[in-house]
């Protein structure tokens, strides 16, 4: 059976598929990008949540999440919006 693989090629296209045995070809993809972006996003609001449920905050106080990658020297800050704060 065909090892499912998921990389990013040119242009940031996110893909899922098959390679082929030596592992330097694409034999079958799809372009997954907003799939895996949605399912990224939907995550870090879940991380999010469970700890804003753990965590107790003052009025007014809001709850960061950082999430960072191993070996990587970038970071995510995640927070909730302000009301009324528009996307930008």
């Amino acid at each position: 059976m065909a090892e499912y693989h998921v990389g990013i090629g040119f242009a940031g296209v996110i893909y899922a598929g098959t390679l082929t045995k030596d592992k330097k070809r694409w034999v079958n993809k799809s372009d997954v990008t907003d799939e895996v972006v949605a399912a990224f996003w939907a995550w870090l609001q879940e991380q999010y949540e469970e700890a804003a449920e753990e965590t107790e905050l003052e009025c007014g106080q809001s709850l960061e999440r950082t999430i960072s990658y191993p070996n990587s020297e970038y970071e995510i800050v995640f927070r909730k919006k302000k009301d009324g704060e528009q996307n930008g």
